[in-house]
């Protein structure tokens, strides 16, 4: 997700943009949902607004991220013109967030700066620090995702429902550094905190940051991720599991297994890519 954060090369790493999917769609998909009751529900533009929204989720759960895009903006119009200000910021930080699933980091960019003058709740903060590290990363702005980084911890104090999420980044952080043991420990530490949404983004990472002699540890670590994206339809983690399976099954020696896998990554690759399209 983001960079290319194998710390040195012969490293088991999956290849593309997945990895920014993947991070994605573990905890950064969608901005806050509305109250189930709001002060404004009586309105038609906050109706249409929030139908617009729920048609946003549904578009992006199916992978269409064009539609899951234009949807977005139509609540965040809606929104406004009632100056629904908690909704309008949920809308821009989702806007953000497609942008930077399409690989447009001019929007990301755009979007992010838009934020500068708005007051911010300690939640939407932590919210803008997430993408911030997201889009610096992928940029490989290092000294930023770590000044960002250190901005999301101020704004989740313990017990901090994000840590795990946050402890990730910080694993990236490390591996771009070139400190990959200081990186697998730090993902193997979120692993130890039992089951939660982001262990098989932690056992992902594990596996693509294994050397090709621990070829066996890395096959069961995207095997462990892949059997949980499933479950949670992540189409961008479930990718790069297939990748990974795949390029350690070869490293291995099981060729038709190997094989396997690369036919179902590629079959996946296809589906997602004709559902963005839409």
């Amino acid at each position: 997700m983001v960079p290319r954060i194998n710390p040195r090369p012969g490293r088991i790493r999956p290849s593309g943009r997945a990895w920014l999917g993947a991070l994605l769609a573990s905890g950064l998909l969608l901005a806050c949902t509305s109250p189930s009751r709001h002060p404004l529900a009586g309105q038609e533009a906050f109706r249409q607004g929030e139908l617009a929204s729920r048609q946003a989720r549904s578009a992006l759960a199916r992978g269409e991220l064009v539609s899951a895009r234009q949807l977005t903006e139509q609540a965040r119009q809606h929104y406004q013109r009632l100056d629904a200000h908690a909704e309008v910021i949920d809308s821009e930080l989702t806007l953000v967030t497609l942008a930077l699933r399409q690989n447009d980091l001019p929007a990301a960019r755009a979007g992010l700066a838009g934020f500068s003058h708005w007051q911010l709740t300690p939640a939407q903060q932590l919210a803008l620090a997430e993408r911030q590290i997201s889009l610096a990363l992928r940029e490989s702005a290092l000294p930023r995702a770590a000044d960002w980084l250190a901005r999301a911890w101020q704004s989740c104090p313990a017990p901090c429902a994000r840590a795990p999420t946050l402890s990730l980044f910080a694993a990236r952080l490390a591996a771009a550094q070139g400190q990959p043991e200081r990186a697998r420990q730090l993902a193997e530490a979120v692993l130890q905190q039992g089951e939660h949404e982001e262990t098989a983004t932690a056992h992902r990472l594990l596996g693509g940051w294994q050397a090709p002699a621990q070829a066996a540890q890395a096959l069961v670590h995207f095997q462990q991720a892949l059997e949980r994206d499933r479950l949670n339809s992540n189409s961008a983690g479930l990718l790069i599991d297939l990748q990974g399976a795949a390029q350690a099954s070869q490293t291995l020696g099981q060729a038709a297994q190997a094989s396997e896998y690369r036919q179902r990554a590629a079959q996946l690759q296809a589906a997602m890519a004709a559902a963005a399209a839409r």
